[in-house]
């Protein structure tokens, strides 16, 4: 199973929106099996596969259930959630003083139980450095920062550069893929920040457009919708496929 996080420390760049739409792409284009790890105490991308199980990922990280107990199946067939609630929180502060030795690798523990159930696993990392972060960047193969052009965001990108070397001395197997950039407008803005970007780090040459404003990614989402779904043939919907044929290296 190859586990694949998307972080930044800035909020609101689009990672739930990656990580649910392409979820959907690999099972419908690869019909893999994909298991999403909902890493936010937000719990969005749980609340758009509607998750409503029993535990939850807290209960995982701090060992309270088997991850077989709190895996459960979405509507769509061939995709699976480890569901997150505001639980996590707590979890993230129970973790951080917990005086226990290899607490980092809690998930990844638990993830390894999987491995032979699911082709891919998804991690929807929150817009914070914490606890579940850190065992999210430990059990992963690879990392994703996802940015948009706007300064505060490329600054989050700064920030999560230093964590995910912090996290290699515990996981030198992890790779650093790069940055995608989201909600691309093709200004002379936009190109000024990328050019920003790929003077600090490794910019993916596959970039995500911004679709008539975001009007159609929001409306899919409002409408509990995958891009793929609502507007198959919209700018995202093409972007979204190039970016995952670019990170299974087809």
């Amino acid at each position: 199973m190859r586990i694949i996080s998307f972080i930044n420390k800035k909020g609101g760049v689009g990672k739930t929106t990656i990580v649910a739409n392409l979820a959907y792409a690999l099972k419908e284009r690869y019909d893999a099996r994909v298991l999403v790890v909902d890493n936010d105490e937000q719990g969005n991308v749980s609340q758009f596969f509607e998750g409503e199980g029993k535990y939850s990922l807290a209960d995982v990280l701090l060992e309270r259930v088997e991850i077989e107990k709190v895996v459960e199946h979405t509507r769509y067939d061939g995709i699976d959630l480890v569901r997150a609630d505001f639980s996590l929180a707590d979890a993230n502060v129970e973790l951080r003083e917990m005086d226990k030795s290899g607490k980092e690798w809690q998930l990844k523990n638990a993830l390894d139980c999987l491995a032979g159930n699911y082709d891919i696993c998804l991690i929807d990392n929150p817009p914070q450095i914490n606890a579940s972060m850190v065992n999210s960047l430990v059990a992963s193969d690879e990392v994703v920062v996802v940015s948009t052009t706007d300064k505060f965001s490329i600054y989050g990108v700064q920030q999560m550069l230093s964590c995910i070397k912090d996290a290699q001395q515990l996981n030198p197997h992890m790779s650093y893929r790069g940055t995608v950039v989201n909600m691309f407008a093709g200004d002379g803005d936009s190109l000024a920040a990328v050019a920003q970007l790929r003077d600090e780090t490794e910019v993916l040459p596959v970039m995500l457009h911004k679709t008539d404003g975001g009007i159609r990614v929001k409306t899919a989402t409002n409408r509990m919708e995958t891009i793929f779904e609502y507007s198959p043939r919209c700018r995202f919907a093409r972007d979204m496929v190039e970016f995952m044929d670019y990170l299974l290296g087809a």
